[in-house]
């Protein structure tokens, strides 16, 4: 199972704070809207609240850290059914295969991403070309907000017909 951005940073929290007789979860605390830190040493700030049902910690903290520039996919071309292409948990199932492929082990949540679609059609309003815009929101974790995939997807053409090279040539021929 991939880590989430949540377990990712706590295991950060814990490398950075081994003395403490506890490892904290992720189950133990909530996370604040992480944003940019200027002039200092890491890129982002966000406050880690213990939950109030944790045994081991309560409080609050301001974690400072570095987060990933959001490109990690980059631009993916490919001929594909269009309609795989349209639902926001089929969207997130491409991002993440293809997180996966350069990062294994980085998962994304619902919130994590927004997805816009952009179609260019022909004269008859047929669509020729689909881009998919895989767009990290301010509230990740792990990487600064910014564009991290666009997918740009030529229609799959599905052809029923027979193709007649493909059937039996030798006929009997016409009787009188």
């Amino acid at each position: 199972m991939a880590a989430t951005n949540q377990m990712m940073l706590v295991a950060l929290y814990n490398a950075a704070n081994t003395e403490l007789p506890h490892q904290i979860t992720d189950k133990e605390v909530s996370f604040g809207l992480p944003t940019a830190l200027e002039g200092k040493s890491k890129n982002t700030k966000v406050t880690m609240t213990a939950l109030p049902g944790s045994e081991n910690f309560k409080g609050a903290i301001e974690l400072h850290y570095d987060r990933l520039e959001p490109g990690v996919v980059g631009r993916i071309e490919l001929t594909d059914d269009l309609s795989r292409w349209e639902d926001q948990n089929e969207l997130r199932a491409w991002l993440q295969y293809y997180i996966n492929k350069v990062k294994p082990d980085d998962a994304i949540a619902p919130g994590d991403v927004v997805y816009s679609t952009e179609d260019q059609k022909d004269e008859h309003d047929n669509v020729t070309l689909r881009t998919v815009t895989c767009t990290v929101t301010e509230k990740n974790l792990r990487y600064k907000p910014g564009v991290m995939a666009t997918f740009v997807i030529t229609p799959k053409v599905v052809d029923n017909r027979i193709d007649l090279a493909t059937t039996n040539g030798e006929l009997d021929g016409f009787t009188s």
